[in-house]
């Protein structure tokens, strides 16, 4: 479940993603961990900037996913 949450909250902050993008994705890849699964070449034939695609690929909002989830814990 943890996983599962921390995959939604990074996929929100991953750079380039709106909710348009978000939403498209989701209905293609179906869920978060899908979408940080995909490769450079699934992406860019989605149509997924390289920009994108890159910050996808480098899971770059689980750093902040992580600190927003402990802060969460923290506050209760």
């Amino acid at each position: 479940m943890q996983t599962d949450l921390i995959d939604w909250i990074a996929l929100n902050l991953t750079t380039g993603i709106g909710p348009v993008i978000g939403r498209k994705l989701l209905n293609h890849f179906g869920f978060p961990g899908a979408v940080f699964r995909a490769s450079r070449g699934q992406l860019l034939e989605f149509g997924i900037k390289a920009e994108v695609a890159g910050a996808i690929l480098q899971k770059s909002g689980y750093f902040d996913a992580e600190r927003q989830l402990d802060a969460l814990s923290r506050s209760g």
